[in-house]
C-alpha cells in the first residue's frame, strides 16, 4: 500500500488519521479521519469528518461534522455542516 501524502506547503493535516494512498492535495483536514484513497482537493476545509475509502473531495469544499461514503465523489464547492451565519457564497 502507498503511504499517505501531503502536499508540502499546499495540503496539511492536524489531529488527524489518513490512511493509506490519501493525497491532500492543499486542503486543510483537521481532527479527521480518512480512509484508504482518499483524495482532498485544493482549498478544501475537512473538520471532525470521517471520509471512508476511495473518496475524492472536490476543490474549495467545506465539510464539518460529515460522514463521506466509500467512493463517494463530492463536487467542487460543497458546504456541508456550515452555520448559516457563515454559509456565504463569495
Amino acid at each position: 500500500d502507498p503511504a499517505a501524502r501531503v502536499v508540502p506547503l499546499e495540503g496539511t493535516a492536524v489531529r488527524s488519521s489518513l490512511g493509506p494512498g490519501c493525497t491532500i492535495a492543499g486542503g486543510i483536514v483537521v481532527h479527521s479521519v480518512l480512509g484508504e484513497g482518499v483524495r482532498v482537493g485544493s482549498g478544501t476545509l475537512l473538520q471532525d469528518t470521517v471520509v471512508l475509502p476511495d473518496a475524492a473531495i472536490g476543490d474549495r469544499t467545506t465539510l464539518r461534522n460529515t460522514i463521506v461514503a466509500a467512493g463517494c465523489q463530492v463536487p467542487a464547492g460543497t458546504r456541508i455542516g456550515v452555520p448559516a451565519t457563515e454559509d456565504t457564497i463569495p
